[in-house]
């Protein structure tokens, strides 16, 4: 599911941020790329899974959102990574505006085949709601609903309290 890049600040006014197109084309960090680093253009990056392979990686923007915390402005984003195989493994970017130019600056995994419901900065902290997969459920069809807070400490994004789970749906 793709989410509509936007910008949103905690029941206010929307805090500048970079524009659409400039979100589609900076560079991430990523543990899952040779360089360590994803230089997205259009949204996307790709490299090949080994020398000579024709499988890629491909890491992929599916939402932002900016904001305030505190006097700092900040933007959250989502990326998912395939690497070649059935899995998808989403991760939410940190962004800190440095004197006009925005720099991913931490990440933190939220899981593999998740889905994505809404990203948005409120409060003071950056909130993830999501569906990920509940104890019996099979890896292409997760249904526990939960909301994930994080403290913005640094340059870093620290969980507020783990899983706060809003619900279960059945199939």
């Amino acid at each position: 599911m793709a989410l509509t890049l936007g910008a949103t600040a905690c029941g206010h006014a929307a805090v500048p941020g970079p524009t659409p197109a400039d979100v589609r084309n900076l560079t991430f960090t990523s543990s899952w790329t040779v360089t360590r680093t994803a230089p997205l253009r259009d949204g996307e990056y790709r490299e090949p899974l080994a020398p000579g392979s024709a499988t890629q990686l491909v890491v992929r923007l599916v939402a932002a959102a900016f904001g305030s915390v505190g006097r700092r402005e900040i933007g959250a984003a989502i990326l998912v990574t395939e690497p070649g195989g059935s899995g998808s493994f989403y991760e939410l970017a940190l962004l800190v505006n440095r004197s006009g130019r925005w720099e991913n600056t931490g990440v933190v995994t939220l899981g593999d085949r998740v889905k994505i419901g809404s990203l948005r900065i409120e409060d003071g902290a950056v909130v993830v709601v999501m569906t990920v997969h509940g104890s019996r459920d099979a890896m292409c069809c997760p249904t526990e609903r939960l909301t994930r807070r994080f403290r913005v400490e640094g340059d870093r994004l620290v969980s507020d309290s783990g899983r706060v789970v809003i619900g279960k749906r059945l199939w």
